[in-house]
This record gives C-alpha cells, sequence and structure tokens, in this order.
C-alpha cells in the first residue's frame, strides 16, 4: 500500500518491489507470508524499516531503529539506512540511546535533557570532550556497562522453575484456503531457574526467545513440555490451556509491547492502583508507599502516572511496565527487551536495582535481551537459542 501511494509503479510490479525492500532489511523470506503477530519483535522492527523507505522520502526519521536487534543486525540495518542515505541523497535523523550509534553513524550530535538542547557539536568533539554534566553521566555510565561480567552462581542452588522438552510450532496459510505452514519455533527445550539467580536469554531476532516467554505464560499453546513452578507447587503440561492465577503472581512478565498494557482512554495511576488491589494481600506496603519505593528506584516521577499512556514517551512507558509488574510483588521476574528503549544512565540505574533485587530471598530472574553487555551485567548463566535450539549454555 505504501509504494502504491508513493511511487509510480505498475500494478504487477508492486509484490516484487515490496519484497525487495524486505529482503534489503534481511527479513527471512518465510516471514513474507506472516501476519504481524507471528513476527518477533526484531522482525516487525524490520518491516517498519522497510515501510519507511519504500514512502522515497527526503528526510528520513530513524526513532529507535534497532532497539530490539541483536548487534549484529543492528550494524547491518544501520549500514544500509548510510549506504541508502548516499545512494538517494535523502537526509537521516537518527534519534537512539545507544553512543556507539552516534559515534558510528553520525556527523553531529545533539543531547536533550528535560526538553532542552545541553549538546550540540559534531560527533568526535562530544566523545573527545562533553560540554554539559548530562553527556559526561553518559559517557560514565557507558563505560560503565562496557566493563561488566557474568555474575557468580550462589554457593547454594534451590530450583524456584524447572521447564522440560518445551516444544512450540506456528501455523500459518498464504490465503485461508491453502495448506497450512508449520514453523518451529522451539524444540524440546530444557532449563532450570536457580533461586537468587538470573537466565539470560540471546539470541538473533527470531530464534524463539519471545516464544519461551510466551509457552510460560501460556500465551503460546505448548506442542509437548511441562513446567513446574516449585514454590507453591504447580505442575503445568502442555495439555493445560490456562496458568492459574497464583502462576501468574509468582511469575511476572516484562513485555516489550508496553502501549499494549494500559487502557489508552485511562490513567496510568488508575490500572496500576487495580493491578495493587488485585494483588493486595502481597504487599506489606500500602499503594501510595508502594508506587513511591519502586518509582524512585526506576528513576520515574510519580507524577508523570497522573497521564494517559499516550503522553508518556516511550522510555516512561517501559519503566510504568516494570512498575506494574513489581506491585504484585513477584517472586520471579521474566524480561523480555526491556531496557531497548532506554537511555545509557537510566538503563544503568535499573540494571542495578534488578541485580539487588534478584538477591532478595526468593527471588529469581529470565532476562531476555539482544545486548551482551546487559546479559553480562546481570546473569548467572547464559541460554543462546538458534532457530528454537539451545546452541551453547556458559556460567
Amino acid at each position: 500500500e505504501c509504494i502504491q501511494i508513493h511511487q509510480k509503479v505498475l500494478k504487477n510490479e508492486v509484490e516484487s518491489l515490496a519484497k525487495s525492500y524486505l529482503e534489503q532489511v534481511k527479513l527471512p523470506k518465510e516471514a513474507f507470508s506472516k501476519y504481524p503477530h507471528q513476527l518477533s519483535g526484531g522482525q516487525i522492527q524490520r518491516v517498519m524499516i522497510a515501510l519507511a523507505l519504500s514512502q522515497k522520502a527526503e528526510l528520513l526519521i530513524a526513532d529507535e531503529p534497532t532497539a530490539s536487534l541483536v548487534i549484529d543486525m543492528e550494524n547491518d540495518i544501520l549500514n544500509l539506512l548510510k549506504e541508502l542515505q548516499q545512494k538517494e541523497k535523502f537526509s537521516l535523523l537518527l534519534i537512539t540511546h545507544e553512543l556507539e550509534h552516534i559515534r558510528s553513524y553520525t556527523d553531529r550530535i545533539i543531547l536533550l535533557d528535560k526538553g532542552e538542547v545541553v549538546e550540540d557539536q559534531p560527533t568526535q568533539a562530544f566523545f573527545q570532550q562533553p560540554q554539559s554534566e548530562t553527556g559526561k553521566l553518559f559517557l560514565e555510565s557507558a563505560n560503565l556497562l562496557n566493563q561488566s561480567s557474568l555474575e557468580p552462581k550462589p554457593e547454594s542452588l534451590i530450583p524456584i522453575l524447572t521447564a522440560s522438552g518445551i516444544s512450540i510450532h506456528y501455523e500459518s496459510r498464504k490465503t485461508p484456503f491453502s495448506r497450512p505452514v508449520y514453523t518451529q519455533a522451539l524444540h524440546t527445550l530444557d532449563f532450570q531457574l536457580h533461586q537468587n539467580t538470573c537466565l539470560g536469554s540471546m539470541g538473533i531476532s527470531g530464534s524463539g526467545k519471545s516464544s519461551l516467554v510466551k509457552a510460560i505464560k501460556g500465551m503460546a499453546p505448548m506442542e509437548r513440555g511441562e513446567i513446574l513452578l516449585h514454590e507453591p507447587r504447580i505442575e503445568i503440561s502442555h495439555q493445560d490451556k490456562k496458568r492459574p492465577f497464583n502462576f501468574h503472581q509468582e511469575v511476572q512478565l516484562i513485555s516489550q509491547l508496553n502501549e499494549q498494557l494500559f487502557d489508552p482512554r485511562q490513567k496510568i495511576i488508575k490500572g496500576l492502583k487495580q493491578v495493587y488491589q488485585l494483588h493486595a494481600k502481597r504487599n506489606t506496603l500500602g499503594f501510595a508507599e508502594c508506587l513511591e519505593a519502586n518509582a524512585s528506584q526506576l528513576g520515574l516521577e510519580v507524577s508523570l502516572l497522573d497521564r494517559l499512556p499516550h503522553q508518556l514517551s516511550g522510555g516512561q512507558l517501559q519503566r510504568t511496565n516494570i512498575l506494574r509488574a513489581l506491585l504484585v510483588n513477584p517472586n520471579i521476574l521474566i524480561c523480555d527487551e526491556i531496557l531497548s528503549q532506554l537511555d545509557m544512565p537510566i538503563k544503568v540505574q535499573i540494571l542495578n536495582f534488578l541485580k539487588k533485587w534478584i538477591k532478595e530471598e526468593g527471588h529469581a530472574m529470565i532476562f531476555v535481551s539482544h545486548d551482551q553487555r546487559e546479559i553480562d551485567f546481570l546473569s548467572h548463566e547464559v541460554m543462546v537459542l538458534e532457530a528454537g535450539k539451545v546452541k551453547r549454555g556458559k556460567n
């Protein structure tokens, strides 16, 4: 549709041209015929980049274009944008929280803080000598994260969640009457999560990271496999279509789809209060105290919560999503690309908070990310997925 609106091409050329844009952003061919909900977060992001490229604009505004992509794919996409910029002669405004992207792909940097420009200078000059305290904080935070390494495991390992033989496949059809095509998202996956540890999960886009999250929470039906929550003891098989209420209380998901978690007609604080009231027995603090304590740890002003979801930035909404999960007071957090829209100082602040949270009695975390630095900062063990299988595990 974008090509038909913005380019003068023959009707019989539109489909082949659309496929060429999808190939340019390295979307797998088997994904061309899928629906959006069947794609991973990274694949959806690549489709959005292809849509933008198809409009042949003079100015391309790339707002966090690689937020959910692995490092290699980030470089591929940014190299592609740079190559197309030089070839098609359009201007590129790159909006990002990643300083390495600024260093490698821009000529000039503008750094904003609370709506004001605090840095406006050539890129190389900024990295050599930032002029503002905000700029210095960004560089210090980036250096801290770059020096991170895997956490040592606790001396005694107490299992809290065990997954055995998890398999998931997705069905797709080119037309309503064509034969179904099955894609295996997970192949007999096994892992064990222990108290006071973080299991990091990495892999390229479409490797099965999000499918694993959906399997645990019951958001995608398991073809085979079992999940065991040790305390309280809850056994779940592939035949169970739903998870018990107390399972959801113990295991909270923080997803990358922040805008879908809140009613767009309702102020954020009202939605958070409903979550707290539903699980109030699990908290020792009152709503206001619990809200203030967690919001301050996340670098989030409580006054922002009196707004509608669309009035918050992507980073603010993402921190609100984390806050929503913490109000339930779970023992297990599943974090699916939760730091992708945050700037470096806030990212380091939240990582430090999550590291402290993991060490509290009975807590554990599954941390899904494409960023090796984040994984190393938090994790005690890493599970690398490739085509739905564990490629390698390391301590």
